[in-house]
């Protein structure tokens, strides 16, 4: 945290195999190569960036028998909020679902301030690969909860600046058809440091 908002560091370029490099597109830089098992019999994810520094362009990749079999870009995700281009890789994980199935989930936060927090949830379904769900928020949390449940927190952006003290909207989500279905949402009570919160943006209840 500096006196102007966090500090954005971009992940260290992965150095990756010729084999790997040659089904993405070229000159791009590889920030995740991550081994995961959506699917029986695995395949990877992998997080690259088109752009430049202060607009990265970042896709999310799934890379299977020497195929890039699914491409998602942040940009045409979130297309309808106008947001994408200036949002880089932060943290990302697999867990495992309540419906016994691996899924991925990735955040991205933007260059600047650092307050947008951007998350999108990969699964495999009859041997697709796709988005089962996104979200766009404000020094955000996707929290995976004993219960199965997903929490997303979501700073209401009321307060005097941008990392002062927020109260958070709190959404739950739960397992449905896939993908996830908003069951409840509460706002907290009390203001918390957005800063430790949006600075752990995935947590899975052990």
């Amino acid at each position: 945290m500096t006196p102007l908002g966090v500090l954005v560091t971009p992940h260290h370029e992965v150095q990756v195999s010729k084999e790997l490099r040659s089904v993405l597109p070229k000159n791009v830089t590889i920030r995740l190569v991550q081994l995961t098992q959506m699917a029986l019999d695995g395949e990877q994810v992998v997080v690259y960036e088109t752009g430049n520094q202060f607009e990265p362009h970042s896709h999310v990749a799934v890379v299977k028998s020497g195929q890039r079999t699914a491409d998602f870009a942040l940009t045409r995700l979130f297309q309808r909020d106008g947001v994408g281009e200036s949002y880089e890789l932060f943290n990302a994980s697999q867990f495992l679902s309540v419906d016994n199935k691996n899924v991925f989930i990735a955040a991205f936060r933007n260059i600047g301030d650092g307050a947008g927090t951007l998350f999108v949830l990969l699964t495999e379904r009859a041997g697709r690969y796709e988005v089962a769900w996104r979200e766009g928020t404000n020094q955000g949390r996707f929290k995976v909860l004993r219960s199965g449940k997903i929490q997303v927190w979501d700073a209401d952006g009321q307060a005097q600046c941008v990392w002062c003290a927020q109260q958070y909207n709190v959404t739950t989500f739960e397992w449905k058809d896939g993908g996830l279905s908003r069951i409840n949402r509460f706002k907290t009570k009390h203001a918390f440091d957005p800063g430790p919160i949006s600075d752990r943006p995935i947590v899975i209840e052990k």
